[in-house]
């Protein structure tokens, strides 16, 4: 796989994954702790950004982009313990004194988030939201069409998330193109199934 502008930082960040920091479940619900505080502590702020985009009311913003991802949050943190559990299996006569017959999940590594114009916030921050909670590091490409709310999550989130944790790049189809010559073990992906196929 030829290298890119982004190695670098994708290579800092599969070091990071590969210390296992991220398997930890406590360290997996403080940084969903740290995805509310940013939707809480921003909920203005993404709100207009939002409107400024795509004339979304700020009513309306809220109730859609905003209010869902805190039920997530919660829920996921809730039953986060349960998901990441061990799940045994049924064992055949000849597994039968086989005590490790169990399926573990264990994370995938770096993801990445590619998110939509018509939706900005929701659907960057509930995949986002997924991935945390499933261990990964995320790679955030918000959408070049909603300018206002690709900059404040760019300008944002490194006060919530370390750099080798969570990333955004801003960047319209040059930097997308750029992003998908390198690996990752999971793609987010909303959007029209013809830049689907060309993405997967």
């Amino acid at each position: 796989m030829e290298s890119t502008q982004f190695t670098p930082m994708l290579d800092k960040m599969r070091r990071f994954f590969e210390t296992g920091k991220t398997f930890d479940l406590e360290f997996r619900k403080q940084q969903l702790r740290n995805v509310f505080r940013f939707m809480d502590e921003n909920t203005e702020a993404l709100t207009d950004a939002i409107y400024a985009d795509i004339h979304r009311s700020k009513p309306e913003g809220y109730c859609f982009e905003v209010l869902q991802t805190f039920n997530e949050i919660n829920s996921t943190i809730a039953d986060l313990d349960k998901w990441a559990a061990p799940q045994k299996v049924e064992k055949s006569m000849l597994q039968a004194l086989d005590k490790s017959a169990y399926i573990k999940k264990d994370p995938l590594g770096i993801v990445l988030i590619i998110s939509p114009w018509n939706y900005p916030v929701n659907l960057m921050i509930m995949p986002l939201i997924g991935a945390i909670g499933a261990g990964n590091c995320v790679v955030i490409k918000p959408s070049e069409i909603a300018p206002h709310t690709s900059k404040l999550i760019a300008d944002l989130m490194p006060k919530y998330f370390s750099q080798d944790f969570v990333r955004v790049i801003e960047g319209g189809v040059p930097e997308t193109t750029e992003l998908l010559k390198d690996r990752f073990d999971h793609i987010f992906y909303t959007g029209a199934p013809s830049i689907g196929k060309i993405i997967m």
